[in-house]
């Protein structure tokens, strides 16, 4: 199989799953092909194919229905994968934003109860938060980001 064959793949999968699609992780899936061609050397590159050639090899022979399976897939096949990306051309794990919003509200109630909501940390954690909205929407806009269950 090469690149183009696993976009095709990776269509049929995108029309014919059903309400368990999450579970394939088909949007990082498709901004690795996105950025496939600008990975760096030819050894990366085959293991990437390697890595999501299996995968939907996986995907053949078996249908997803639950979290648990997604999570070892997830594992197995696109860490890996994911941290060549990261690593050679910048990608990052996305945070879902209900994830996000939990993570931002424990601060603040930390930051309320620890520091007495003193306004030097708020205002400091606040700039922080807005920085990492930022910078996800950055790599989200570039494609650059993979994710568990997306």
């Amino acid at each position: 199989m090469d690149i183009t064959d696993l976009e095709k793949e990776l269509d049929r999968y995108r029309k014919n799953l059903g309400t368990n699609k999450k579970y394939y992780h088909l949007n990082s899936i498709s901004n690795f092909f996105f950025h496939f061609n600008s990975l760096q050397d030819d050894e990366s590159k085959q293991f990437v194919m390697d890595s999501l050639t299996a995968c939907f090899k996986y995907y053949e022979e078996h249908s997803i229905n639950d979290i648990r399976e997604s999570m070892n897939i997830f594992q197995q096949y696109l860490i890996p994968v994911g941290k060549i990306y990261q690593k050679q051309l910048g990608f990052f794990v996305f945070t879902k934003p209900l994830m996000m919003s939990l993570l931002i509200i424990s601060g603040y109630s930390i930051s309320y109860f620890v520091f007495k909501n003193d306004p030097i940390f708020f205002a400091t954690y606040s700039i922080l938060v807005l920085l990492f909205i930022g910078y996800s929407g950055v790599k989200f806009s570039q494609r650059k980001m993979y994710a568990f269950c997306w």
